[in-house]
């Protein structure tokens, strides 16, 4: 039987990735669960495994851009009845009748010795238009492994850098340096056009007082990470208080779908996290439901997977709302965008010390703009300012409560 190999979604909107690397050669057996190969999108990498065992017929090159749901190997399956096909290694010999392979593999590309090289390795020169004689062979009797291949790739690559980036030279300064768009790049520059065009965006801002909130955090952190061995960062308690504010204005959890306007009745909260092409967002299940180390603990294994390139594409979707913290990296003020279909995004910013009038006594107190980002099709700007007051409210007199618990 013949299995098809599609490319899997990744989550809302994502509708194309590259496939960065084969993980198994062109005719090899496979085994179901094994790593097949790297995806890429301007969201997550990650690494997706075989569904079946059989023998593998490529059908889309490392490099290229795939369609989710596109076709992009088939498995052949009889693989399961009979023993694999072992590709002699003996010398060179005298040019003969062609060699069949067992049913469902792809004859051999070239007849047996001729190109010293397995099926996998000519795929792979043949698919970065490499010549063999170019590149050293340390396998037996001087063959080109697949690991010769990716390391001459590799070498390549870091000479490519290094000429871009040499900006002196012995009579001027170079006063630009040119390269092109990578695929993922130019994905990124089309999602954000995308949210753009494709949604009423509006941002409304609040700025909340954190003074107490910091100062039972930094009395409690210690003791929070020594019993649950993880940092206590302020996102938990964004979480607790972005539930309050969905409780409270329930369009900021509803999305418009065409001519309908569909109501989320859960509270799946989308955190995002910095990953190598840009951010993440992974998906907290059921935040309502949890307590404070409970949620503390899911983010940062959520983190620690999307660092790893080990994030699952179930935890990838099915989010009612996004937090974003821009204050991580000092961002003072800012304008989240939407991740569609959601209608909000609340952009947490960098808290520190100001001044404020407090009852006609000025203080210095620990303050921070929030941002909340909604679609105008969906929300009014007194439900936006009715949640950011609910947001705002709960940081400032109910969050520093959740350690005494």
């Amino acid at each position: 039987m013949l299995v098809e190999v599609k490319v899997p979604g990744v989550g809302e909107s994502i509708e194309s990735g590259i496939l960065v690397e084969w993980l198994k050669g062109e005719g090899e057996l496979i085994r179901s669960d094994t790593p097949l190969f790297t995806l890429e999108t301007d969201k997550v990498t990650l690494t997706v495994n075989s569904t079946h065992t059989g023998w593998l017929m490529r059908k889309a090159k490392a490099g290229d851009e795939v369609r989710i749901g596109q076709v992009i190997a088939v498995i052949d399956t009889s693989a399961e009845k009979g023993p694999p096909m072992v590709v002699p290694t003996a010398p060179a010999q005298e040019p003969g009748a062609p060699i069949s392979a067992p049913a469902g593999m792809p004859q051999l590309i070239e007849k047996l010795g001729a190109g010293a090289t397995s099926p996998a390795v000519r795929r792979l020169l043949e698919e970065n238009m490499l010549d063999a004689s170019d590149i050293p062979g340390s396998g037996r009797d001087g063959r080109i492994t697949r690991g010769d291949v990716l390391e001459h790739l590799k070498r390549r690559k870091e000479e490519e850098e290094e000429e871009t980036v040499r900006t002196i030279s012995v009579d001027s300064i170079q006063r630009q340096a040119r390269k092109p768009i990578s695929p993922i790049r130019a994905r990124i520059a089309e999602r954000l056009i995308q949210s753009i065009s494709s949604t009423a965006q509006l941002t409304t801002f609040v700025e909340a007082d954190l003074t107490n909130l910091v100062a039972a955090r930094e009395k409690g952190k210690r003791a929070f990470e020594e019993t649950y061995g993880v940092p206590l960062t302020f996102m938990p308690f964004f979480v607790k208080a972005v539930v309050e504010g969905l409780r409270a204005v329930r369009s900021l959890a509803t999305f418009m779908a065409e001519d309908e306007l569909v109501e989320n009745n859960y509270f799946d909260i989308g955190i995002a996290v910095s990953a190598e092409h840009g951010l993440v967002v992974p998906v907290l299940r059921d935040a309502d439901r949890k307590d404070l180390p409970q949620i503390q603990l899911d983010i940062a294994s959520l983190a620690e997977k999307v660092r790893e390139k080990k994030i699952s594409l179930d935890e990838l979707q099915g989010g009612v709302f996004t937090i974003t913290n821009a204050g991580s990296y000092g961002g003072l003020f800012g304008t989240p965008l939407l991740n569609p279909p959601q209608s909000g995004v609340l952009g947490i910013y960098v808290i520190e010390e100001r001044p404020k009038v407090v009852k006609g006594v000025i203080e210095i107190r620990n303050l921070c703009y929030l941002a909340l980002t909604y679609d105008h099709r969906v929300v009014d700007g007194k439900d936006a300012g009715m949640f950011l007051k609910t947001v705002s409210a709960f940081i400032e007199k109910q969050a520093a409560h959740l350690l005494e618990v």
